[in-house]
């Protein structure tokens, strides 16, 4: 495990599982089997801390951006929840980090739409 990165906070003494680290192993399970290789984690961060605390891995989501005319459109529809790390904060006007098992395209869609506006999630 030497060399990998964590999902999330760990205690010390606490035992590690390859679920618990970023990278192939953490995307196990999700996607088409002939399309895993294709499926990249991607970290997204929601606007909305409050609404991001109610995902859990697994929670299939689609996550929306908003537009300047102040409509709203879907960026990635019926995704996975990889995790939710529970990162330290200075403020919940940071929004909270989820990380979604999504295609490298809707990756790249992703990162666009988060540095254009806001992200926000609707669970399914």
């Amino acid at each position: 495990m030497r060399g990998r990165t964590l999902a999330g906070p760990v205690r010390r003494g606490e035992p590690l599982t390859d679920r618990g680290l970023l990278g192939p192993a953490l995307l196990a399970g999700y996607g088409h089997e002939r399309h895993r290789e294709r499926m990249v984690a991607a970290p997204v961060r929601i606007t909305d801390a409050a609404a991001a605390g109610l995902l859990r891995a697994g929670d299939r989501i689609d996550v929306l951006a908003g537009a300047p005319e102040g409509e709203a459109y879907v960026v990635a529809s019926g995704v996975r929840v990889v995790t939710v790390p529970r990162l330290p904060r200075a403020g919940a006007d940071q929004g909270a980090l989820v990380v979604l098992a999504v295609p490298r395209p809707v990756a790249v869609s992703l990162a666009g739409a988060s540095a254009r506006s806001s992200l926000t999630v609707a669970l399914r």
